[in-house]
């Protein structure tokens, strides 16, 4: 991981980390956010610095959105027939932020 973030010119602070398995230890405490998954276990819950919801409650969107890496705008639109609807649009920043 370190390697990786150097070679695309990141500082390891400033790289976000998923796991769910005792095998991601490592990677959640090398990470500038080690993020574990919502069916991680208690040990990997312990090490993470944020503990999101599963992968299939959208963990990873959730986490993104927490630390602001997305933002999510609701936008109002007028359709023809006059009807109020929301769309949901996600920004991607550059930079992920505390």
């Amino acid at each position: 991981m370190k390697s990786v973030a150097k070679y695309c010119g990141f500082s390891i602070s400033e790289v976000m980390a998923f796991g769910d398995g005792g095998n991601d230890t490592n990677m959640l405490k090398v990470a500038g956010i080690g993020v574990a998954m919502g069916n991680a276990g208690d040990s990997l819950k312990k090490v993470a610095d944020y503990v999101t919801t599963t992968v299939d409650d959208d963990g990873i969107k959730r986490a993104l959105e927490y630390f602001h890496v997305i933002e999510v705008f609701w936008f109002p639109f007028i359709s023809s027939m006059g009807s109020n609807f929301k769309y949901l649009v996600s920004k991607t920043f550059p930079n992920v932020t505390n």
